[in-house]
């Protein structure tokens, strides 16, 4: 019980901070499928967000922040925590999530006042990113539930790389992208 309980915590506090990141995609091939087709998705409405007032631009991204926590949250519920293989696909899948949402939040353009401190938003969690590939990395190498727990454990730039992502968010008014 406790280890499923620190695996679930692990699993939160990682899904915080890669569930809404910069950056490249991961090198699994699901991953990069998924931020593929995202991408595409994306990048038909672009041209529709060219223009957005302030309002449609946070109720455009603070969408994005919702799916995307929505996923990491059905995530956390549905994962073996007993399980190697559960834990190790959990997170390659929340990789796979993260890197879909940070291509439809790099399709949203903000409002030209607003355009500094977006940008400072997408830049926070790249670091969340790399930071989340480079974990994902260690729990696939883990040969036991406890080594992935400890390699998440041991990853003292989680907390911090979210705290720096939520406060981003909430500087250019996106609540629930700095949310918990």
């Amino acid at each position: 019980m406790k280890q499923s309980v620190r695996i679930a915590a692990a699993i939160a506090a990682a899904s915080l901070s890669i569930g809404l990141v910069a950056g490249c995609g991961g090198s699994d091939s699901a991953a990069s499928s998924s931020a593929a087709d995202t991408t595409a998705a994306a990048a038909d409405t672009t041209a529709t967000t060219a223009a957005l007032t302030k309002e449609e631009f946070v109720a455009a991204a603070d969408a994005v922040c919702a799916d995307v926590h929505a996923k990491a949250d059905a995530l956390k519920a549905a994962i073996d925590s007993a399980s190697l293989q559960s834990v190790q696909d959990t997170w390659t899948q929340a990789v796979a999530d993260a890197t879909a949402g940070n291509a439809e939040l790099q399709a949203i353009t903000p409002p030209a006042d607003l355009a500094t401190d977006y940008q400072a938003f997408l830049d926070a969690h790249a670091a969340s990113q790399a930071n989340g590939e480079a974990l994902l990395v260690d729990i696939k190498a883990a040969t036991t539930v406890d080594d992935a727990t400890a390699a998440v454990e041991a990853n003292t730039d989680i907390d911090t790389l979210a705290t720096t992502g939520k406060e981003a968010a909430a500087a250019v008014g996106l609540t629930e992208c700095a949310k918990d």
